[in-house]
C-alpha cells in the first residue's frame, strides 16, 4: 500500500511539474515598447550594434503608407507615425529570438495590407517553430497561428507589376531614385504617386562608423519629381551630423567623410582644406578612402617623411572607383614629404590604395610594418 501511494504521488508531482511549465509557456509574454525611455533605450542598442562593420546593412522596411512606416533589422522593430515624425512604437526582436545563429532557421516579418497587424515568423524546414502578431494599435504582441487576412504588396520592385507609376515610365524612376542615393534599400509604395526607402543625408559631415545614427525615411513624389526626408532617430539619439567644415571635432582617429546625392561616401577634400579635421591617421585619412576635389589635384603630406617603415618598397595608387581609368602610382620614399595627384575630374570619385611591392618575409613582419605605417600623421590638402 505504501509503495503505490510513494508511486502515485511521484507521478503526480511529474504532471503538476509538466503543467507549470505548459503554464509558463503559454504565459509567455513580449513587451511591446512605448516610452520614450524605452523606445530610446532600444534605439541605442539597435545603432551601437548596427554601427559594428559586420552588421552593416539597412534595415527591412515591412510596411509604408502615408500615416505610418514600419521597419526592422535583426535588433529591433519600429513603427514610424509619419504625421508626428518619430517612433511611436518598437519591439526588442532580440527578446523573441527570431534571429538564430544555429540552425537553419528562416524568418519572415509580414504586415497586414494596413499595416495595423505584423506577423513575425521563424521557420525550420518549412516548419513554424515562432509565430507571434504585433497589433500595432492596441500595443500588444500574441501568439498566434493563423495567416493575416491579407498582406503588404507595397514592394515596388517585386509587387509592382505594371510599366508606369504616377504617369512616369518605372524605368525612368528607378534610374532617378538610384541617381538619389537608393541603393540597396527596399522601395515602398506609400501612396499613388509617392515611394519612400531609407537612406542616409548626402552633403553632410559625418563619421562613417555612425552613419546608422542618421537613418532617414527618403520620400519620393513622382508627380512633382521632390524628394522629401525625415530623419528617423532625431527624438532619440544625438545624430552627429555637421555642414561647418570649421566645427568638426578633429583627433587622429577622427575621419569625416559626406555622402554625395547618388551614395557615395567620401573625403570632401576642397571642404576640409585648412581644418583641424584634415589631418590624421595615414591608415584612416589615406588608406581606402574615397576622395573629391573640384581643383583637379589630391596631396598626401607626411608629418615625418623619415618615420615611413619603405623596407618593402610601397606605393600609393590612386584610382577612380569605377577602376576606368590607369591608376596613378606613387613610391613611398623616407625623404618625401608630397605625393600629388593630378587630373581629378569633378564629379569623379577616387580612392587610395597602399600595397608593398616587395615580398615579405613573413606575414608577421607584414603586419608590423603597415601597423606602424598607419599611425604616421598625415594632411590632406588640395594644392
Amino acid at each position: 500500500m505504501k509503495k503505490n501511494l510513494f508511486c502515485f504521488l511521484i507521478v503526480f508531482c511529474g504532471l503538476v511539474l509538466l503543467s507549470g511549465c505548459k503554464n509558463d509557456k503559454e504565459k509567455e509574454t513580449f513587451k511591446v515598447l512605448s516610452s520614450q525611455k524605452e523606445i530610446k533605450e532600444l534605439i541605442t542598442e539597435t545603432v551601437q550594434k548596427q554601427e559594428d562593420p559586420n552588421n552593416g546593412e539597412l534595415p527591412k522596411v515591412a510596411y509604408a503608407s502615408e500615416s505610418r512606416v514600419i521597419f526592422y533589422n535583426q535588433t529591433g522593430l519600429f513603427v514610424f507615425d509619419m504625421k508626428k515624425q518619430k517612433i511611436i512604437e518598437a519591439l526588442n526582436l532580440e527578446d523573441l529570438k527570431l534571429y538564430s545563429t544555429k540552425g537553419s532557421y528562416e524568418t519572415r516579418v509580414l504586415a497586414s495590407s494596413d499595416g495595423k497587424k505584423v506577423q513575425l515568423l521563424q521557420r525550420k524546414k518549412n516548419k513554424v517553430v515562432k509565430d507571434y502578431c504585433l497589433m500595432v494599435d492596441d500595443g500588444k504582441i500574441v501568439k498566434t497561428e493563423k495567416k493575416l487576412n491579407g498582406t503588404y504588396q507595397g514592394a515596388f520592385y517585386t509587387d509592382y507589376k505594371k510599366d508606369t507609376f504616377a504617369g512616369k515610365k518605372v524605368k525612368d524612376i528607378e534610374e532617378i531614385l538610384i541617381e538619389n542615393g537608393q541603393g540597396n534599400s527596399d522601395v515602398c509604395v506609400q501612396s499613388d504617386n509617392i515611394l519612400m526607402y531609407l537612406g542616409y543625408p548626402s552633403d553632410v559631415f559625418i563619421q562613417p562608423e555612425e552613419e546608422f545614427k542618421n537613418l532617414q525615411i527618403i520620400s519620393y513624389d513622382v508627380t512633382k519629381n521632390e524628394f522629401q526626408s525625415l530623419p528617423v532617430f532625431y527624438d532619440y539619439i544625438r545624430l552627429n551630423q555637421q555642414k561647418d567644415s570649421d566645427e568638426l571635432e578633429a583627433s587622429d582617429d577622427k575621419v569625416w567623410l559626406k555622402r554625395s546625392k547618388d551614395g557615395t561616401l567620401y573625403f570632401d577634400v576642397d571642404a576640409l582644406r585648412g581644418t583641424k579635421a584634415a589631418s590624421g591617421r595615414f591608415g584612416d585619412f589615406v588608406v581606402g578612402n574615397v576622395f573629391h576635389s573640384s581643383t583637379g589635384k589630391l596631396t598626401v603630406i607626411v608629418d615625418n617623411p623619415d618615420s615611413f617603415d619603405v623596407t618593402l618598397k610601397p606605393v600609393l595608387s590612386f584610382n577612380t572607383v569605377n577602376d576606368e581609368d590607369d591608376p596613378q602610382i606613387i613610391a613611398i620614399k623616407k625623404n618625401r614629404k608630397k605625393y600629388t595627384f593630378t587630373g581629378l575630374k569633378k564629379g569623379t570619385y577616387y580612392y587610395v590604395d597602399y600595397y608593398p611591392t616587395a615580398d615579405p618575409e613573413s606575414e608577421e613582419q607584414l603586419k608590423k610594418i603597415d601597423d606602424h605605417n598607419a599611425d604616421i600623421k598625415v594632411t590632406i590638402d588640395n594644392q
